[in-house]
């Protein structure tokens, strides 16, 4: 009986059912520590500490090109530093909020381009619980891939609604600011135009020209937000140096673009199978015809089948055509600092779910004639997988419960994982396991043997044990890699003057500040010594 009151429940059900089941995957994600990139992006952050200094150039000059380039995620991540300072549960929150909103956009989105319920609610509710999503949901910095989609959907959602508004205007104007807000917070939002033009040519207005020529202000608009994007971008790198990995650093576009085909591959098993999920991936770049040609093929015929279908069965093509277009910035000849990461899937995992569903829901239609049979068997299928999935989200939220369990994790599937092992080290250190520490960072070093850092570790972790002339000379390799490094310097200087070496000390302290005039740990030191040294000229020198 179609009533007012079972169409208020039709129309209640399936966000009431989103959520539920999102807070019950993620529930046990509120509590995981700040791991990798977030100490340098909301531990270490001064922009942060402040709404005031979000758009302050001086500010955001010692931090990465992504950070000064992203204000809405900065202003995100100031908001949850006022109300709860540091505290991890708030910025956990508000990701697992952006994703559920994200998969209720999703939903929108489906239920309008294929007027069926059942097949958006399957297919959101998929993209939700996929333990793919922790990498951007569970791990906080990732925030910045989740905040982009959720504004790419909100730009695509405009633009359907205004097809079939009698006021377009209005939804005009939110599908251009939602893309001029993604655009502040990711440049992989760079995408969305093209994607949502193409949108409107197949679902909509029946080519890309009439859809042009029906919604020329709308694509305009967000042809617009590619210049505030450019000026982000330039922006953010006047004066702003960005710490790299230097092998993908070095990458030629070819060598990188060669690699990301086998990534590509390796993305799509993961979309499909998600076994051997990691936070960091060892990738070896590719270099020979066999690390090539093999993922050359494969891609080269999933890109074939992708141009047919948008040819000939555009509405399936469309789904290929986001996966491809939107990992491009990523995945393409444009050589980034790390060749996989999974949070890159966060948007084109949808294309890959809908055609899982879709492509169940037609072989049921051929095998089950008898409708109601075939709907419980969708539901048993569709609460399988969502079961499934949610229960693998569950165990991928345990592992980032401490930094040490999600880095012996990486270690345990990388085992030639130089940055992993490193960061176990830091967590065993923390925890005052020096020898172990130091084992996982001897470890790195014989994979990165020029990496500043790991000689600097080794340097802290012997000092913490007394061990000062082992850790200075670890300090001192420290620095044959690398002489302007000001946090080695001022190890140094802290442990010379602990040995009387004062000279030594200021000499290290002035070399520390020389590099960095504003280092608040050496300048702090710094005058701490002279006041001190000042203090004992009249009855000589102790150790201080």
């Amino acid at each position: 009986m179609d009533s007012p009151s079972a169409r208020r429940i039709a129309w209640w059900l399936p966000p009431i059912l989103l959520s539920l089941a999102t807070a019950w995957a993620y529930h046990n994600s509120l509590h995981g520590p700040f791991i990798l990139d977030d100490t340098r992006w909301i531990i270490d952050n001064p922009q942060v500490r402040s709404l005031w200094r979000i758009a302050d150039p001086h500010v955001a000059a010692p931090l990465a090109k992504s950070v000064a380039g992203r204000p809405l995620l900065t202003l995100s991540l100031a908001l949850n530093y006022a109300l709860g300072g540091t505290s991890v549960v708030g910025y956990h929150f508000v990701n697992v909020l952006a994703h559920l909103a994200a998969g209720l956009l999703l939903f929108g989105i489906i239920r309008r381009t294929l007027r069926s319920a059942a097949i958006a609610l399957a297919a959101a509710l998929l993209w939700l619980l996929h333990p793919l999503q922790t990498s951007s949901v569970t791990y906080v910095i990732q925030r910045a891939e989740v905040l982009m989609g959720l504004c790419y959907l909100a730009t695509l959602y405009g633009v359907i609604r205004s097809a079939a508004s009698p006021r377009p205007k209005r939804w005009y104007a939110v599908s251009i600011a939602a893309c001029a807000a993604g655009m502040a917070v990711k440049a992989v939002m760079v995408t969305a135009p093209l994607m949502i033009l193409l949108y409107d040519g197949v679902f909509l207005s029946g080519s890309v020209r009439e859809a042009w020529r029906r919604r020329r202000p709308v694509y305009l608009g967000l042809g617009a937000t590619w210049i505030w994007l450019a000026a982000l971008v330039i922006t953010a790198q006047h004066g702003v140096t960005t710490p790299t990995v230097a092998s993908a650093q070095q990458a030629s576009p070819f060598a990188y673009g060669a690699t990301q085909l086998g990534v590509i591959l390796h993305y799509l098993r993961l979309a499909i199978w998600p076994a051997g999920l990691c936070i960091d991936y060892d990738w070896p770049m590719a270099a020979t015809a066999a690390d090539i040609i093999p993922p050359l093929a494969m891609v080269a015929v999933l890109l074939a089948a992708t141009v047919w279908a948008l040819m000939y069965h555009p509405r399936m093509g469309y789904l290929g055509a986001w996966w491809f277009v939107i990992l491009a910035p990523t995945s393409s000849i444009i050589p980034l600092a790390d060749l996989v990461f999974e949070h890159r899937l966060y948007l084109p995992l949808a294309a890959v779910v809908l055609l899982i569903v879709l492509g169940a829901d037609a072989i049921m239609r051929r095998m089950i004639p008898v409708v109601g049979a075939r709907r419980a068997l969708a539901v048993l299928l569709v609460g399988s997988a969502a079961l499934g999935l949610g229960i693998a989200t569950l165990h991928r939220n345990a592992v980032y419960q401490t930094e040490e369990s999600i880095w012996r994790d990486a270690v345990a599937k990388q085992p030639r994982n130089g940055r992993a092992h490193n960061n176990v080290g830091i967590a065993l250190g923390k925890q005052g396991r020096y020898d172990e520490a130091a084992e996982h960072f001897l470890i790195a070093l014989s994979r990165d043997p020029a990496n500043t850092q790991l000689y600097n570790n080794l340097g802290i972790v012997r000092s913490r044990q007394g061990r000062s002339d082992e850790a200075i000379r670890w300090y001192q390799k420290a620095l044959q890699q690398d002489p302007d490094d000001p946090s080695v310097r001022n190890n140094l200087a802290v442990l010379l003057a602990k040995q009387g070496r004062f000279d030594d000390a200021l000499a290290q302290y002035r070399a520390a500040l020389r590099v960095n005039p504003d280092d608040v740990e050496a300048r702090k030191n710094y005058d701490e010594l002279t006041r001190w040294l000042a203090a004992q000229r009249p009855s000589g020198p102790t150790t201080p």
